[in-house]
C-alpha cells in the first residue's frame, strides 16, 4: 500500500471515528431529553452535521467534476 492510500486510510478512520462520537452523544442526549432546540450542545451538534454534510457534497462535486 502506498503512502497515499495509507493516509487516505487513516482519514477515514478518523472521520469514522469522530461520527461515531457524535453519535454515541446525540443518542445519550436523547435519552436524557436533551436532544431539542433549546439545548445548545444538541444545535452545535446538529449545526456540525450541516456543515459535514456541505462539505462532502463539495467533496463529491468536485471529484464528479474532474
Amino acid at each position: 500500500m502506498n503512502a497515499d492510500l495509507e493516509e487516505f486510510n487513516r482519514r477515514i478512520t478518523i472521520i469514522n471515528e469522530r461520527l461515531q462520537y457524535i453519535s454515541e452523544r446525540t443518542a445519550q442526549m436523547a435519552r436524557t431529553g436533551k436532544a431539542h432546540s433549546e439545548n445548545q450542545d444538541f444545535i452545535d451538534i446538529m449545526d456540525a452535521q450541516d456543515r459535514l454534510i456541505k462539505a462532502a457534497d463539495t467533496l463529491i462535486e468536485n471529484i464528479l467534476k474532474k
